[in-house]
């Protein structure tokens, strides 16, 4: 009973790290509400969004994520936030002296 009970562990735990997104490892992660409600507090709204795709590595499969450019355009802070279908968001990079470039 014991051994089954540690596979059945072993076994939950590798499906739970099959659905997290690739850097779902990462610090910056969290459900989506809290991580857009941390930029909220940074005053950065969003501004630009849009969609990406990449292999997963552990299962080859494509997956998708969505992509928001948050900005604080009185202190120049900016976040970039992926968004995952299973409702994991991760704050991919951020950063401060945005400065919008003209063509």
């Amino acid at each position: 009973m014991k051994k089954l009970l540690i596979g059945a562990s072993l076994l939950l735990i590798g499906s739970v790290a099959h659905a997290a997104p690739i850097g779902g490892d990462d610090k910056n992660c969290s459900d989506t509400y809290s991580v857009y409600n941390s930029r909220l507090l940074y005053g950065e709204v969003p501004i630009a969004g849009g969609n990406s795709y990449s292999v997963d590595p552990v299962t080859g499969f494509l997956q998708s994520r969505g992509m928001t450019f948050f900005l604080n355009r009185v202190t120049g802070t900016w976040s970039i936030v992926n968004t995952y279908i299973n409702g994991v968001a991760c704050i991919q990079d951020y950063g401060n002296l945005y400065t919008p470039t003209l063509r």
